[in-house]
């Protein structure tokens, strides 16, 4: 019988054996493959674009290590670089943009696909740097970023067909000057534990999306884990049309611009997924911006401060509070009205049709214009909508504590707002349901109101709020009807 039991046991152990090198077999083949960066003085990205290419149609880890790496061209991102992971040792792993900026005005005109340009003096340029081709005065028009692979006279070949046509007679011209990391139509990518360090302490800012440093255009499953970003000439981190975006737990200081830009261009609304437990700080126009059908977004748990202010190598900049458009160049109306589109904590929210988000639990102070402000152009007929603005701390605001303009459907409950000019502003909004809010030390309470006779300001209830200390309660003015004020 013991003999019996001991063969059995002996079966057991051998299969268990099997089972198990069997499953350590298949753990073997599906472990991704992972690359350390071998640093690289004459390369462009230091080795790191090459490290990343040659994981390209497979995916895999790409691990940078500690030490300060000098680009003199973007880190470029494509949909053959999906599945792959880039990580850095922390703030000890530093990519920092070359400041040797530089212009090169174009000779002849650029056309679209083309991949090569024409310029009157090629002597600054060297083979790997970055360039941003555009037209004098249309930062915000379609310039293309792109690498320089060879010089041939004054023709610089690039590494990507332009993305538009640039003419002379427009003062056409290439700008050493790019973003830190670029990608485009990646799926399932992942950048982690790294500082992207920029120039606006050292050069000029510019207005475009080319300083934007850490840059991704359409694209999937996209996450940032403890990225670290500073001294960003435009936005410190730029999204646009993706689906599936985690942005958690970052650090982002001084920035000429946003510190993160958000944008679901083109009407597809697909930028969805979580931002959280990031803290933006010094910022020149919002901590945090929402453009164009934003949807389906979770922003919880975020810090934001000091916006309106960043820093260059001349001292501290301050933004100029901007009013909404319809009341832009009359003074008397910023007088009485005074409520402000830019510089905010979070801003944008409504601009362009962003819906469906859920704004909660985020500390917002030190704002030179409002802590949140919606946006709406005059003649917008998206307005931002289904919305819950839930349990945010807001103070210390130089403008409205929350701005709703252009609002239809949205939830604000639960926030504590004080030290502002106005506690809460709705404007040219609709359906709205303001209930249990804190509003402490305004000048205003709430103040409702619409310019336009077009826009009114109707259908909304205002319940249950508690007004401490401000010297005017609720008030309503031009243009409302139909609104419901009732237990504040």
């Amino acid at each position: 019988m013991s003999l019996y039991k001991n063969n059995r046991n002996l079966i057991i152990l051998f299969r268990l054996v099997v089972m198990f090198g069997s499953l350590g077999t298949v753990w073997q083949i599906g472990l991704a493959e992972t690359i350390q960066v071998n640093y690289d003085p004459t390369s462009p990205t230091k080795g790191i674009q090459e490290a990343i290419d040659s994981l390209a149609g497979r995916g895999g880890n790409v691990l940078i290590p500690a030490g300060r790496y000098i680009l003199r061209c973007p880190i470029f991102i494509s949909e053959n670089h999906s599945n792959l992971t880039i990580s850095g040792e922390g703030v000890a792993t530093v990519l920092e943009t070359e400041v040797d900026e530089y212009r090169l005005k174009l000779s002849l005109d650029a056309r679209k696909g083309n991949k090569h340009i024409w310029v009157v003096d090629s002597s600054p340029v060297r083979v790997g740097d970055g360039l941003y081709i555009y037209e004098a005065g249309n930062d915000f028009g379609t310039g293309t970023v792109a690498r320089v692979v060879s010089i041939n006279g004054r023709c610089l070949v690039l590494n990507v067909p332009l993305l538009d046509s640039y003419l002379t007679r427009e003062q056409a011209v290439a700008r050493h000057i790019f973003n830190v990391i670029v990608a485009n139509n990646v799926s399932q990518l992942t950048i982690r534990n790294l500082k992207a360090m920029g120039s606006l302490k050292k050069g000029s800012t510019i207005s475009s999306w080319v300083g934007n440093y850490v840059f991704f255009l359409e694209g999937a499953d996209i996450s940032l884990y403890e990225v670290t970003v500073e001294d960003s000439p435009a936005d410190g981190i730029y999204v646009g049309t993706h689906g599936s975006l985690r942005l958690t737990d970052c650090r982002i200081r001084n920035i000429a611009q946003r510190g993160i830009h958000l944008a679901g261009h083109r009407g597809k609304g697909r930028i969805r997924g979580l931002v959280q437990g990031n803290i933006i700080s010094y910022a020149g126009d919002y901590g945090l911006y929402l453009c164009d059908n934003c949807r389906g977004l979770v922003i919880k748990g975020n810090i934001i401060s000091d916006i309106g202010l960043y820093e260059t190598g001349s001292g501290i900049t301050r933004t100029s509070e901007s009013p909404p458009v319809d009341v832009v160049g009359t003074g008397i109306l910023k007088k009485i009205f005074p409520a402000y589109s830019r510089p905010a904590g979070i801003g944008g929210v409504g601009a362009g049709g962003d819906a469906d988000n859920i704004i909660s639990e985020n500390i917002i102070y030190r704002v030179k214009g409002s802590g949140l402000a919606f946006q709406r152009w005059v003649g917008e007929n998206r307005p931002g909508r289904n919305m819950n603005v839930t349990a945010n701390l807001i103070f210390d605001i130089f403008g409205p504590g929350i701005f709703l303009n252009g609002a239809s459907g949205v939830l604000i409950s639960g926030n504590q707002v004080a030290n502002c000019q106005t506690g809460l502003v709705i404007k040219n909004s609709a359906y709205c349901h303001i209930e249990g809010n804190l509003i402490r030390n305004t000048k205003f309470g709430i103040h409702l109101y619409s310019l336009l006779p077009e826009f009114w300001t109707e259908k909304s209830v205002i319940a249950n709020n508690t007004l401490i200390d401000c010297e005017n309660g609720i008030a309503q003015s031009s243009f409302c009807r139909d609104n419901i004020l009732q237990g504040n």
